[in-house]
This record gives structure tokens, sequence and C-alpha cells, in this order.
């Protein structure tokens, strides 16, 4: 997952529309509240009429056998579509799916889309939903949306620690002395808990009975201070992190909205992604990764005024239009995944 570096899906972690905004759009022309702009043209092809997606299906069956291949179908669909409808067929992309029932998705790797088996038995047969998913997992890619892993900030912390600790210890060798007998590097390397209440560790080792009180309030108080330094340093780095993250979910669903539509899906698909995410225990707390749906909800609201859905869908009949070939399709050289090829490389 980039070093497992994922973008998780699940969580508050999908597009999301208001669904009353929808539902009034999706109304019959005689029980629409006036004001409201329709409509979207229906220009998904019915992929299974095509002798194209035919052989597709064929080649899924016989390559991931039942049920999987009818997962890869649909998502060889949506993503093929996805791709030409915005241009993004200048490069090949690559789908596969975990077997593991949780509701996410991720974007990984180069040009990776993960789908997880709980999210596609939620929306089975939804491809409106599917396409919300997979569309906002693409934009995390085209927007370049490199999180930090796990791994890199367990060592970006640990190198701020050692950086604390030379910063309290700067002008005092002997302070970096008794610190070291601490097993302070035990600290810095986070095999320790915290670095405060050390001081009577070194008791004996040190001098070997007791220490004179001035040297052990010198310490005492240079714990305090490496505490105290850390907590904050590490406490903005924190924050610039889930900054971060929330700001590059905030764009994913911002440009994933536009390929969806583009590519003729309904935005409603994304009222079923919220709605599964809602019945989530976690769906209406915050986190570190991703914003409160509350929050993203008034952001695509004023997504789509800005981008309007007729305007959008305009713009992606027309690619497909002089883009009608399907993409190419194949297993990917990692062995595992379906690979979507490029443009270039289905002309081949």
């Amino acid at each position: 997952m980039r070093s497992m570096r994922k973008f998780v899906f699940g969580v508050a972690g999908c597009l999301l529309l208001n669904a009353t905004h929808v539902a009034q759009a999706a109304q019959s022309p005689a029980t629409r509240p006036s004001g409201v702009v329709v409509s979207l043209p229906t220009h998904v092809a019915q992929a299974g009429s095509n002798a194209h997606y035919k052989q597709v299906e064929q080649y899924l069956r016989k390559t991931f056998g039942e049920p999987k291949w009818k997962d890869y179908y649909d998502l060889y669909v949506i993503v093929d579509r996805l791709a030409r409808a915005n241009g993004l067929d200048d490069r090949p992309w690559r789908i596969r799916t975990i077997p593991t029932y949780d509701i996410n998705a991720f974007a990984t790797e180069v040009n990776l889309l993960a789908f997880f088996d709980g999210l596609l038995d939620q929306v089975d047969g939804d491809r409106d939903a599917l396409a919300c998913v997979a569309a906002h997992e693409m934009a995390h890619h085209t927007q370049k949306h490199i999180p930090v892993s796990v791994g890199e900030r367990q060592q970006i912390l640990q190198r701020l620690r050692q950086e604390v600790v030379d910063e309290v210890t700067a002008e005092n060798e002997d302070l970096r002395k008794d610190l070291n007998a601490m097993d302070i590097g035990a600290w810095v390397t986070g095999t320790a808990g915290q670095v405060t209440g050390r001081t009577g560790s070194i008791l004996t080792g040190i001098v070997g009975s007791v220490l004179q009180s001035g040297r052990r309030r010198r310490i005492a108080e240079a714990e305090q201070r490496i505490k105290t330094i850390y907590a904050e340093k590490e406490g903005q780095r924190k924050k610039e992190w889930r900054e971060l993250s929330h700001r590059h979910e905030f764009e994913a669903d911002k440009f994933g909205y536009q390929y969806m539509v583009r590519a003729g899906y309904n935005p409603r698909g994304c009222i079923t992604m919220f709605n599964v995410i809602e019945r989530m225990p976690t769906s209406q707390l915050d986190s570190d990764t991703h914003p409160l749906t509350s929050d993203r909800i008034a952001a695509m609201n004023a997504l789509t005024t800005q981008y309007p859905p007729a305007k959008l869908a305009n713009e992606g009949k027309s690619r497909l239009a002089s883009n009608s070939k399907p993409l190419g399709y194949g297993i990917s050289r990692d062995g595992q995944s379906l690979q979507v090829k490029s443009r270039a490389g289905s002309n081949r």
C-alpha cells in the first residue's frame, strides 16, 4: 500500500452529495421543484451488448473465476470510462480487490486502485456508487497525493526526539553523558514510553550510590524541558499531517466528482455510499485522515454549483464520442492486478 500508504475511502472517506439536492434532481419534471437544474445525459453504455465487453467478460471469467470476475468486470467498465471521459488514458491503471470485509478502498503504489470485498458487497450492482469510489481514488493519484506512511512518520518523530535532546544538551557535555547513562537513546528510538521519571534509574548507573542534589536537579530539569519541547513540536507536526490529509480528501472529492459526472455516472451513487458509511459506528467522528462528513457535504454542495453536473456530463460525452474505443486490458506484470491499458498501450 505504497509501502501501505493508504487512502481509506471508508469512515467518511467518500465523495458525498447532499441527499436533498440529488433527490430533487432525480425527480420527474412534474414533481421537481422549480429552480433545480436537471439533468445528466444518460450516455453510459450498456457494456454487455458490445462485442468488446463480451470478450472482457470471457477473459475475466477465465482469469478470476466465480464470483470475483464480476467485480473486476464492473471495475474495468468504470475505470475505462472514467479514464476516457477525463483524458486520464495517457497512463495505465491497475485494479485489485482485497479479500477482506472492510468498507474501504485506497489508492496506492503507481496508479493502483484497491477495493475491499466489504465495500464491493455493499454496493453490489450499483455502478454509480462504485464509480463514486473509483473516481475519488483516481483523483488521489492524479493530484499526486503522496501520504506520509506510518513507518515514515515514526522515523520523522524519532529524528525530532533526537533534535530535542541535542537542543537541551547543546552546551553541557556532562548533562549529555548523564542522559545517555539513563538510556535516553531508548526514548529517542521509540523503545521507551517516556522520557520523564527516569532520574532514579541512574542513581546506581552513574555514581554507584548517591547523586549530588544539584546534579539530580539539573537532570530532572533537563528531562522536563525535553518533554515540554518535544510535546510542542510533536503536536505541531501531527497538526500539519492532519491538515494535509484533510486537504487531500477535499481535493479528491472535488476532482472525483467531476470525473464521475463527466463519465456519465449519476452522483446519486455517492448517496448510496454515504448511507453505507453512515451506518458505521465511527461515521460521525473526526479523524486525523478524513474531515467530518458534514464538512464534506457542505463542500460538495458548493461544487455542484461551481461545476454544474449537466455541463460536466456534456464535456464527457464529447470526449467519449471522439474517443469511443474502449481501453485494452490484461493482467499486470505484478501478477495480481487487472491492468486497464493506456491509450497508447491499447493501440499496440
